[in-house]
């Protein structure tokens, strides 16, 4: 895992912790990149974002068992 103050997209200067908030919120990928402005240069975080967005999906209610 990355740090949450580390930048995910360069052209943006958008953060794993922007994403991460933005993930948990239960967002679409679209509305996470409206709202963060990550995957909106070049593109090239757009693998990145979608794996972290994967990744807290599938942590959603693992702690409330």
């Amino acid at each position: 895992m990355h740090a949450l103050e580390e930048v995910i997209c360069s052209c943006t200067l958008v953060t794993y912790g922007q994403v991460y908030k933005l993930a948990q919120q239960n967002l679409s990928f679209e509305d996470i990149v409206r709202r963060s402005g990550a995957c909106s240069g070049c593109g090239s975080c757009q693998f990145e974002v979608e794996e972290l967005i994967e990744e807290v999906g599938s942590n959603v209610g693992k702690h409330n068992n």
